[in-house]
């Protein structure tokens, strides 16, 4: 049987545009020096930047830091893993 997931708290702190806190973190799903790509229950976030680096993640509590030079976020949703280009093609 399969446990149900507590959405998570959210906030982004950005201080000096070099220190980043993000909370309510699932997992990190890419990262180098210029995109870091973290999942939340809000949706997918890219962070575009310089020099980053991950400093702390905790799956458990959903805590992520990173420094760099920092110069934009967005946010996608996520798509179910079912709606990828051959679930729609083989409907």
């Amino acid at each position: 049987m399969e446990e149900e997931r507590r959405p998570m708290p959210h906030s982004i702190l950005l201080e000096e545009r070099n220190r980043l806190t993000v909370s309510g973190v699932r997992d990190v799903d890419s990262f180098d020096e210029e995109t870091l790509i973290l999942l939340t229950d809000l949706g997918e976030i890219t962070v575009k930047g310089e020099q980053i680096k991950v400093t702390r993640f905790s799956a458990e509590t959903g805590d992520f830091a990173a420094t760099g030079h920092f110069h934009g976020f967005s946010y996608a949703e996520r798509l179910p893993r079912n709606s990828g280009f051959f679930a729609r093609v083989f409907k």
